[in-house]
């Protein structure tokens, strides 16, 4: 796949959470999701089956040998399905908002994804939509290795 491919809506994408961003059961909340004001056009993501296995454990640990940052100890990695959480945030969302999970490879990072259309200029709508996103986060396993 090339720079902005859309991502199979079967395949998952996994999101780096640091440990304030968890709740009490370990699992993202909202700010894992949020962007960067001035910073981010997209909340940044790996994608999973982009390492040709469906293992899990081999396709988290390529994700983890590829971060560009060293993971605290209670960081998690939240997974999340593309086709589950498309379609959970465009029924929950009043504006009925179209994620798109876009392929978006780095030199060191082939696997580096983003999750597109947020609203770069609606802070609140962002924090709704970044909570949406939050809830479809089913598993989470720990980010060092």
């Amino acid at each position: 796949m090339a720079q902005g491919d859309p991502i199979p809506d079967t395949d998952h994408v996994a999101r780096y959470c640091r440990k304030e961003t968890l709740n009490d059961e370990g699992f993202p909340d909202g700010t894992a999701f949020r962007l960067r004001p001035g910073k981010d056009r997209y909340v940044s993501v790996n994608w999973l089956e982009h390492f040709g296995t469906t293992d899990k454990n081999a396709q988290l640990a390529s994700i983890r040998a590829d971060m560009q940052i060293k993971p605290g100890a209670q960081a998690k990695l939240a997974v999340l399905n593309v086709r589950e959480t498309r379609d959970y945030v465009k029924n929950k969302d009043l504006e009925h908002l179209s994620l798109c999970f876009l392929h978006e490879p780095e030199p060191d990072d082939l696997s580096h994804s983003g999750i597109h259309n947020l609203p770069l200029n609606d802070k609140d709508r962002q924090e709704i939509l970044a909570d949406l996103i939050a809830e479809c986060a089913r598993e989470c396993y720990p980010a060092k290795g």
